[in-house]
């Protein structure tokens, strides 16, 4: 058979192309491989067909060929008959080469896994096999082929051996081609390997009709389906999988994919994709770099909780570690002249690592400071905050400079103020200073029954930012602010003190500067304050050991 074939080719090319010998080959050798019990012997000959039919593809370059008639659904193409053959052995890489190399007709690019021999077919190389099909002009094919003829579906051998026909196709004009009809072509020529490739992913989906029973393991099928794809250089084809896999909701299957096109495809439908494709291939830098940009753009919508989990995602992809790892990778890109430039830069690139992740401790302090700032301003009915400051702590992250100076501190939140300060680390004595004044100034009441008292008490709000503040619910000397105070300062210390900015909860100076001022107006003060003094000694004590 293969003997007559190659005879017609040679002798009547206008009744049998060298396409249609391809075509008849490859389909025979599907045929044969359906009997064969081997499954390495299946998947050559799986291999062998898929090569013959891949160098046949470049000969369907009519849409016509590879679409449904007008008004009908059913496909009877080569193509499709190729697919459904090569499935029936479980041969599904073949499907993606195959049908890739039929893309190529209509816009597409490199196929698959095809040997040497698919790929000088569809650069145009022909074998010595006699005169192409091609070579023949329009008219004398239009007068010795039917229509049937032209599009591959008319006999070419015994009748009923429907696999073993040879497909002959016109060049047509290009004039009657138009965009649309090559697209959903190309489209059709994908939408195979989709579906196949869905079907093996998803062997039964609840709610819809059952989906054809595939034996063996569909994960070894799908996987070395998806491989074959990867292969591709075409990048419409590579956007229509990784469109295909998102739908269908295979994201971790689509995180996994190493290409070149898939950071472009996830970067454009979603950062939370990108970044864990990132984490996947071991690529923390950047994964860390996606998740703090994103946490910090201001179009994107997140609430301030969502970029809070986008900034501790950027801190966790981009552990000290890891970027000094990834920095040791990236100098291999950059040779150097000698071992002191290589260690020099090694030690610059450590260092900027740890400047980066100092940088995004930082902001993630700010960020979980200002949400606890949101919190605190909610559930305080006293303090009046217009929606859109309100609409602004909630929806971005401000720096440390807008919180403390537009939220904190012009709402009377001095102890957010210190923890801002403590988080920056920014040691300023006389700010520090002015803002306990203010904590004490506001816990304590304003008036006292001592003239001396009063005074002091005025003085104590006047060199602080709480100065207009006024608390008359009961005297000075009744002590009952004692306790409430006692407990703010003991918190405030648990979270401030040994934490690396002590001068942001000065112990001494608390403890001097509280006995200097109160202890020695009168003794039922004293009393009060000596007892203050002994709880922030045992905190001191607690802190230290």
């Amino acid at each position: 058979a293969d003997a007559l074939t190659q005879a017609l080719v040679e002798q009547c090319y206008m009744y049998f192309s060298e396409g249609a010998r391809l075509s008849y080959q490859g389909f025979r050798i599907l045929e044969e491989a359906r009997s064969v019990r081997g499954v390495e012997e299946r998947r050559r000959l799986g291999k062998k067909a898929t090569t013959l039919l891949g160098r046949a593809a470049r000969f369907w370059k009519s849409p016509r060929t590879i679409l449904p008639p007008p008004n009908q659904t059913a496909h009877n193409s080569p193509l499709h008959r190729a697919a459904e053959k090569l499935s029936a052995i479980h041969y599904y890489e073949g499907i993606v080469d195959t049908c890739l190399a039929c893309a190529a007709n209509f816009g597409g690019t490199a196929a698959g896994t095809l040997t040497y021999e698919v790929e000088k077919a569809r650069s145009g190389q022909q074998e010595d096999t006699g005169p192409a099909l091609g070579t023949a002009p329009a008219w004398e094919k239009n007068l010795y082929h039917t229509d049937e003829d032209l599009h591959g579906t008319g006999n070419v051998s015994a009748a009923g051996a429907d696999d073993q026909r040879a497909l002959v196709l016109s060049d047509l004009d290009d004039a009657t081609l138009g965009q649309d009809d090559t697209a959903q072509a190309r489209r059709c020529c994908y939408d195979v390997i989709l579906k196949k490739l869905g079907l093996l992913m998803v062997r039964h989906v609840i709610g819809h009709e059952p989906q054809e029973s595939i034996p063996g393991d569909t994960d070894i099928y799908a996987g070395r389906m998806i491989e074959a794809c990867l292969s591709s250089k075409d990048a419409n084809f590579h956007h229509a999988l990784y469109e295909d896999l998102f739908q269908r909701g295979f994201t971790d299957r689509l995180v996994a994919i190493q290409s070149p096109y898939i950071e472009q495809y996830l970067y454009r439908i979603d950062m939370d994709l990108l970044w864990r494709h990132y984490v996947f291939v071991g690529k923390s830098q950047k994964a860390a770099e996606v998740m703090e940009a994103w946490a910090e753009d201001e179009e994107n919508g997140l609430t301030l909780e969502d970029r809070i989990i986008c900034l501790n995602r950027a801190l966790g992809s981009g552990g000290e570690g890891q970027d000094i790892g990834a920095a040791g990778m990236e100098m291999e890109q950059y040779p150097f002249n000698g071992i002191n430039d290589t260690r020099n830069h090694d030690d610059a690139v450590v260092e900027g690592s740890r400047s980066t992740l100092a940088q995004r401790k930082e902001k993630l302090a700010i960020a979980t400071i200002q949400r606890r700032l949101l919190d605190s301003m909610k559930d305080n009915p006293s303090v009046e905050i217009p929606p859109e400051i309100l609409e602004k702590l909630s929806t971005t992250l401000l720096d440390e400079s807008t919180l403390f100076n537009d939220i904190a501190a012009r709402f009377c939140q001095w102890p957010t103020c210190l923890t801002i300060l403590h988080a920056c680390q920014h040691h300023d004595s006389a700010n520090i200073s002015r803002l306990w004044r203010a904590i004490i100034a506001t816990e304590i009441p304003t008036t006292s029954s001592s003239q001396a008292v009063n005074n002091m008490l005025v003085n104590l709000r006047k060199h602080s930012p709480a100065q207009h503040h006024e608390n008359t619910s009961c005297l000075f000397e009744d002590g009952d602010w004692v306790i409430p105070l006692r407990q703010k300062i003991v918190e405030l210390g648990r979270e401030l003190y040994g934490q690396g900015a002590d001068y942001v909860f000065p112990l001494e100076m608390l403890s001097n500067w509280l006995e200097g001022k109160f202890a020695l107006y009168n003794d039922a003060c004293f009393l009060y304050w000596f007892s203050y003094l002994i709880n922030v000694a045992h905190f001191c004590y607690l802190a230290q050991s």
